[in-house]
């Protein structure tokens, strides 16, 4: 961005010196002078192009792979046996049987680890509340009276 002169509000650019234009091939080497403008790089001809020129090459409809499209084929729900003709009432039986799309190895690893887990947390919490609710039991004498016969074995 170009600045401007807080006064006048005149923007503050440089002008080419005369000396620079005369000195130009001795700086550079270059007898030519520089263009400005945009320029646009041809890779058929490695070269710089003028925007103004340049040409886009026509795309050819081989030229790019066409996207993979997920068509469903209707059939039978592995659980229910229930007849599928969407892939969107495949999603929902799926779901309301409380199954999954098979994604890889890696991916049912992960699901059946976490699977694995989740049991092992209500298993543990199953626990504890069963020892805590027996423990209660014994410290306020709660228990059950069997109809074993006790035997005192001491005399």
């Amino acid at each position: 961005m170009v600045a401007k002169n807080d006064h006048t509000g005149d923007l503050m650019m440089s002008k080419p010196s005369k000396l620079y234009e005369e000195n130009y091939e001795a700086i550079f080497g270059s007898p030519k002078k520089v263009q400005r403008g945009k320029w646009i790089y041809c890779p058929e001809t490695n070269e710089l192009i003028p925007a103004n020129e340049y040409k886009r090459p026509e795309v050819q409809r081989g030229d790019f792979p066409l996207p993979m499209l997920s068509l469903y084929e209707p059939g039978r729900s592995p659980v229910t046996g229930e007849w599928l003709e969407t892939k969107r009432q495949m999603r929902e039986d799926m779901k309301r049987n409380e199954c999954r799309e098979y994604e890889g190895f890696e991916s049912e690893q992960r699901a059946a680890d976490a699977y694995k887990q989740a049991e092992q947390v209500k298993f543990d919490a199953d626990l504890g509340e069963a020892i805590e609710k027996t423990a209660m039991d014994l410290k306020y004498n709660m228990t059950e009276k069997s109809e074993a016969k006790t035997i005192n074995i001491f005399g």
